[in-house]
């Protein structure tokens, strides 16, 4: 009878699967631990000088006329 234990071919298969787990699962880890740090460190790329800049292009220009600047405040406002 067929005893996987001391088959040295299905040892052999065991570990090859045992391995490839492992690496499968290693990997899976350190893409999830890529993915954590990238997100934590994401909010820490933006400065204050980068956010003002975003801020500032977004603001009305003094060349804008009156109306205009007016009508894009109130529209912003209701928004």
């Amino acid at each position: 009878m067929h005893d996987p234990a001391c088959c040295p071919d299905c040892i052999h298969k065991q570990a090859e699967l045992a391995q490839s787990q492992f690496v499968r699962m290693r990997s899976t880890k350190l893409e999830a631990d890529l993915i954590k740090m990238k997100l934590e460190e994401n909010p820490y790329k933006k400065d204050l000088i980068t956010c003002i800049g975003e801020i500032h292009q977004t603001l009305p220009k003094p060349s804008d006329g009156r109306s205009a600047i007016w009508q894009r405040l109130c529209t912003t406002v209701r928004t």
